[in-house]
């Protein structure tokens, strides 16, 4: 369920009962994100009380490691959340850490209050909930929030998909099935807009504060599995739709993977391109960003780009796109530069030369390395 006063996505295990909101959005999509390290605590006795459930949780956390620049760490204290402080004012808990997680049968520090996963904490602007559920980061550093002991609520019990799916929460994914750009060409997606109020319309691209990173994914992790049998009170039991992800075992999906390194680029930002380093003259070069060839949605992640081809001092051609085309009448080498920002607004710059042969010298030096490789075997 999303709640639109806390902006936080609460995952029932059956019978979705979604509440809409005008500030929801899809995996794939930046609502702010961590810094590149990410202080891991869990609430009260889970530590000594559920040592196999926080061993599930940390297992699966650090898969998300494996595909961007993101990496956790447990707290001092043998990773188990400290007690809050108050603020000067009085009004609120301030719990420290990044990612405060709850388990189901355990207690917190005063040895005496359960988690249950509802509201905890003074102030606490998030009312929780009893399932699983996990908050997003963007909201990590508001008071209200700040004031809450769980940012996430998950268990052992959970598959692989759906421990992965609330985890991509607490990173800065969504909802997959909520963005309104799915694709009406698929009958299986037709169908399900047709019939499940809640799939497909609820958050449309360049909707402020959100970025959708990749295109519409049915194998994302962040995708609710939509089916009568699941869901009966949102799906008619005559419908055919049966769309979705987030019960399987499949884990992350090619596009999650895209998504989390799109989110968590590495600290050298490298503007990443592929194409060839060494052409004839009369060519079409053409260098595509690589998010794009990965099948990223460039138009959306890739801001100001800019290409800058210059042979000794003298620029030959300038180019404002995520992708370059040019062809080259000249043989030589030439500085290529390529840079850009991304929907947050870093920077990200390579250079490399592009060594432009004349026919012949091509064909020749296409020889010799057919010949090289020849020789190894």
């Amino acid at each position: 369920m999303h709640d639109a006063s806390n902006h936080r996505i609460v995952c029932a295990a059956a019978g979705l009962a979604l509440a809409f909101a005008a500030a929801t959005a899809s995996a794939g999509v930046v609502d702010g994100t961590h810094e590149p390290l990410v202080r891991v605590c869990f609430v009260g006795d889970a530590i000594t009380k559920k040592p196999e459930d926080v061993a599930f949780v940390w297992q699966h956390l650090k898969t998300f490691e494996n595909h961007g620049n993101i990496r956790f760490v447990m707290m001092e204290n043998g990773g188990r959340c400290p007690p809050p402080r108050l603020s000067s004012d009085g009004r609120f808990d301030i719990n420290d850490g990044d990612l405060r997680i709850g388990i189901p049968g355990t207690l917190d520090y005063d040895g005496k209050t359960p988690i249950t996963g509802l509201r905890l904490g003074r102030g606490c602007a998030d009312p929780g909930a009893t399932p699983w559920w996990s908050n997003f980061p963007g909201n990590k550093d508001k008071p209200e929030f700040r004031a809450c002991r769980l940012t996430t609520f998950v268990r052992k019990e959970m598959r692989l998909n759906k421990i992965l799916h609330e985890l991509g929460h607490a990173v800065g994914m969504y909802h997959e099935h909520e963005r309104t750009d799915v694709p009406m060409s698929d009958p299986k997606v037709a169908t399900c807009f047709r019939d499940v109020k809640y799939f497909g319309k609820s958050i449309a691209p360049g909707a402020p504060g959100i970025t959708h990173v990749t295109p519409y994914d049915r194998d994302s992790v962040m995708h609710y599995e939509i089916n009568h049998r699941i869901d009966p009170t949102n799906v008619p039991a005559a419908s055919t739709c049966n769309l979705g992800n987030d019960n399987g075992n499949t884990g992350l999906s090619t596009l999650d993977q895209l998504s989390i390194r799109i989110m968590y680029p590495h600290d050298r930002r490298v503007a990443e391109a592929r194409g060839p380093r060494i052409v004839a003259v009369g060519d079409l070069v053409t260098f595509r960003n690589e998010w794009g060839a990965l099948g990223g949605l460039v138009a959306h992640t890739v801001k100001n780009p800019a290409w800058l081809v210059s042979h000794g001092n003298t620029r030959v051609v300038e180019q404002n796109s995520p992708d370059f085309a040019f062809r080259f009448t000249l043989p030589g080498s030439y500085a290529v530069r390529y840079r850009f920002n991304d929907a947050r607004g870093r920077d990200y710059v390579s250079s490399f030369t592009l060594q432009v042969l004349a026919p012949e010298r091509l064909r020749g030096h296409h020889g010799a390395l057919t010949a090289a490789r020849a020789a190894l075997f």
